[in-house]
């Protein structure tokens, strides 16, 4: 079995280097609607590719209204693919909302709710189009741990059983790598 490991803090998926005194990044509504736009047209079909009840495109959203957490998890993945896909050296925005996404989910690791474990896997799948191989592989034994420590399987049904299948897509190619 895994062993959980903390999720790092104040690092950046790309170089591993640390920063300090963070703020909440500034988002205009436009910049905001792009990065949701792009969530709903890129990034969720991609990962709903096998789930027909395509629970990344239309029950993550819902949950992350109510859930900063969830909600720049899936702003900072939808920047960065948005950085990948364009080439892009400037990846200061999806570091800013990654940050912000795992200071708001830190304090909330021990609730092990459903947003919690959706945000730990959304912010995986950042970490799988990063370039640090370390910091991925952190983040999966993070998950396998809280999903283990759930029970969420690949017979969970509804989002869980999305969110676990989403990891073990990923488990796999880590595996291979």
């Amino acid at each position: 079995g895994r062993h959980g490991t903390e999720i790092p803090i104040n690092t950046d998926p790309v170089d591993g280097t640390n920063s300090t005194n963070l703020s909440t990044p500034q988002l205009s509504e436009e910049e905001e609607f792009v990065l949701w736009k792009n969530w709903f047209d890129e990034v969720a079909p991609w990962i709903d590719k096998f789930d027909n009840d395509r629970h990344f495109r239309h029950t993550l959203p819902v949950i992350a209204r109510s859930h900063d957490h969830l909600r720049y998890s899936i702003l900072a993945l939808s920047a960065r693919q948005l950085e990948r896909k364009n080439n892009s050296r400037h990846t200061e925005r999806s570091l800013a909302l990654y940050q912000t996404a795992i200071q708001l989910v830190l304090p909330q690791l021990h609730t092990r709710s459903t947003p919690v474990i959706a945000s730990c896997v959304v912010l995986c799948v950042l970490e799988m189009l990063s370039s640090s191989a370390k910091a991925w592989h952190q983040h999966l034994d993070g998950c396998a741990h809280l999903l283990e420590a759930v029970g969420i399987n690949g017979f969970s049904g509804g989002v869980d059983q999305a969110l676990f299948w989403c990891f073990a897509r990923m488990d796999v190619c880590g595996g291979l790598i």
